[in-house]
């Protein structure tokens, strides 16, 4: 299982019913939508996510997470340099 948090910050309509892009460092990817509330300010956001991979062969695999919302990239978490 994969998890991320979104840490610090204000809770910001940015950050509100965003959809998560994971890049699972196989080469494949998996979207998820949120089907939300229109924002209103003093809502709280979502600040912790999971999702769950299976891969076809056993190794070390650099994941990354995007937060996207109206199709742009909002925040994004994971390696930042190939080793």
């Amino acid at each position: 299982m994969a998890v991320a948090e979104l840490v610090g910050g204000e809770d910001l309509e940015d950050y509100y019913c965003v959809g998560l892009e994971w890049d699972w460092g196989d080469g494949t990817r998996s979207y998820r939508e949120s089907d939300c509330d229109p924002f209103e300010a003093g809502m709280e956001i979502d600040r912790f996510f999971s999702a769950r991979h299976v891969y076809a062969v056993p190794g070390e695999y650099r994941v990354r997470v995007s937060l996207v919302r109206a199709e742009r990239r909002v925040a994004r978490a994971g390696p930042t340099s190939e080793s």
